[in-house]
């Protein structure tokens, strides 16, 4: 089971959507890929599956996802997942901004980004819980 939350369809090409999907199993990630494919949408898209599986590798050992233009042309992101109670990705957030201001230093609000995720999965760990539907 999968999340459906924001543009579903997108996952594999928006920061939000690749730090939601490197936090699940094999399984749910090649069942998103089969059901909803990886379309291009813009000349940068991740459109193959080894590809997205390594990129999703990259943004577990990182900690925080990005997108560069990939989702759409001029806007970069940056995001970050936040973890519920279970220890399981419940959710993400991420900065979008212009594709300019990214490449003059906009990447350093990663670290930001990362911050407010552990935030919020602090907040989750101490308030009721209901699980997503996966």
């Amino acid at each position: 089971a999968l999340l459906h939350v924001g543009y579903a369809g997108a996952n594999h090409a928006t920061a939000i959507g690749k730090a939601l999907l490197a936090h699940l199993d094999d399984y749910d990630v090649t069942a998103y890929v089969e059901r909803r494919g990886l379309p291009a949408l813009t000349r940068n898209t991740i459109c193959e599956p080894g590809a997205l599986k390594r990129e999703l590798a990259a943004v577990r050992a990182r900690g925080y996802s990005h997108d560069h233009e990939e989702f759409a042309e001029g806007v970069c992101c940056v995001g970050a997942p936040i973890f519920g109670p279970t220890g399981r990705v419940a959710a993400s957030l991420g900065i979008p901004m212009p594709a300019s201001r990214y490449h003059a230093g906009g990447a350093a609000l990663a670290r930001e980004v990362q911050e407010a995720a552990t935030a919020a999965t602090r907040a989750l760990a101490l308030a009721p819980f209901a699980a997503p539907d996966l």
